[in-house]
């Protein structure tokens, strides 16, 4: 039953997104963009979002992590997606992951 309560309260994985724009010494412009874990803010780790700290790196390897634009500032969750379910074993695999704005109150990040 505790269990339960804890997968309810998941408030999964919680990203904060930051642009940065700059020309380096060999006058080459770069776009970085990049997601921050917000760890106070984030699922310390559960059922739910165990697998996806797991799987992260995993997808973001095979090319299977999709980011959306960055916006500098916003905040990102991320989930499975393109979830297909095996027809034999009847288990779901995700092929995918994806990261979605969500909307964070800024008031109370400290």
């Amino acid at each position: 039953m505790e269990e339960e309560k804890k997968e309810e309260s998941c408030k999964g994985l919680i990203y904060r997104g930051y642009t940065n724009t700059f020309i380096n010494s060999k006058g080459t412009m770069i776009r970085k963009e990049s997601l921050r874990l917000m760890k106070m803010k984030s699922c310390r780790g559960c059922a739910i979002c165990g697998p996806i700290r797991d799987d992260i790196r995993e997808y973001l390897d095979a090319g299977s992590l999709i980011f959306p634009e960055i916006e500098q500032g916003e905040f990102y969750s991320i989930q499975y997606s393109d979830i297909s379910t095996d027809w034999e074993s009847g288990i779901e695999e995700a092929e995918s992951m994806t990261f979605f704005k969500i909307k964070l109150d800024k008031v109370n990040l400290r």
